[in-house]
This record gives C-alpha cells, structure tokens and sequence, in this order.
C-alpha cells in the first residue's frame, strides 16, 4: 500500500493522506480512495510537503528557501551576508581584507565586523611571542650545529619575519581598544 498526500489548492492545508494502490488508480476513481476528493479545489502530492507552494506551472512543490525567506518573511533563514531589499536578497560578501579574527554579521545594520576580544587579542598575542621566542632558539641551536645549512636558517628567519608581524598586528588591534 502506498499513500498521496491531499492538499487544498488554495490553502495549501494538508486534507488527507489516503492509503492508494497505485496513483494511475486513484486518478482513475479518487473518490474510491477519498470520497471527498474534488479536482477543482484539491491538489495531491506523492510526498509530505513541509512548505506548500503551487508554482506558476500548477505543480505543488516544497518552497525553496529563497522561498520562504521572501513569501514567509522567515528572515531567521537568512545566512550571514544575506539581508532583503526591496524583495530581493542580497549577498554582502565579506571582504578578506577587513582581517578579522573572529568575523559577525550585523543583520541590523548589514555590516561585517570583529567579535574578538581585547583578552582574546592578548592571548594571540602571548602565544606568537611564545612562537617567535621558540624559532628564536631553534635558530641559535641551528647556527652553532655542526649541521646547520643556510637553508634551514633562512627558512626559519622567514617565519619569525611573518610572525613579527602579526605580533606586531595584534599590539596594533589591542591598542584600539584603548582609545
């Protein structure tokens, strides 16, 4: 036994679910399967549908949730970037450049911005330095090894450049919030 689902072509509210045979035989005699059946004013599915929608070909279908963002005002769908305007939604992607550590979306006021800490900033901090300071030695120990090569140091002094910076980085982002 297989069974359809019955929806109202207007309200899109759930009437039935009939226990059928096969479809073609429920076409064929519906009222067999469900003697209130009525092809004007009912529609059936061979699916549960969640969000209902007759689209502009006469199927009912399940809503997309581009959908039920602009249909339903289920505004909670919306992913960050994402806000309506003037019936459409619209994408702010966020711009790599802005370095954020730990990026939000603002859906009031459609902006990107950073959620870290002065405390959290501290502690990225602290641990390049700690970083920076191990390198540190890895290069001394590297440079009076008896095996020590130009490339291994140069290597090393590379990544002490790159995490000076950042240490140097975050000093700056700590700062801002002491202004």
């Amino acid at each position: 036994m297989n069974k359809i689902y019955i929806y109202d072509k207007e309200t899109l509210e759930l009437l039935g679910v009939p226990f059928i045979t096969t479809l073609e035989e429920f076409k064929e005699k519906p009222t067999e399967f469900y003697p209130d059946w009525d092809n004007r004013t009912m529609i059936i599915a061979e699916t549960e549908i969640q969000y209902p929608i007759i689209d502009e070909t006469g199927i009912l279908r399940d809503k997309t949730r581009e959908e039920r963002i602009l249909l339903d005002d289920e505004q909670d769908l919306l992913n960050d970037g994402e806000y309506v305007e003037n019936g459409k939604i619209i994408f702010i992607e966020y711009d790599e450049a802005l370095n954020y550590y730990k990026k939000a979306w603002d859906k009031e006021n459609h902006i990107w911005y950073d959620t870290t800490t002065e405390e959290e900033f501290i502690e990225m901090r602290k641990n390049k330095i700690l970083k920076y300071s191990e390198l540190e030695k890895q290069k001394k120990e590297l440079e009076s090894s008896k095996f020590s090569s130009a490339d291994e140091i140069q290597m090393i002094t590379e990544e002490m450049l790159l995490i000076e910076k950042e240490i140097n980085t975050l000093a700056e982002k700590i700062e801002t919030f002491k202004i």
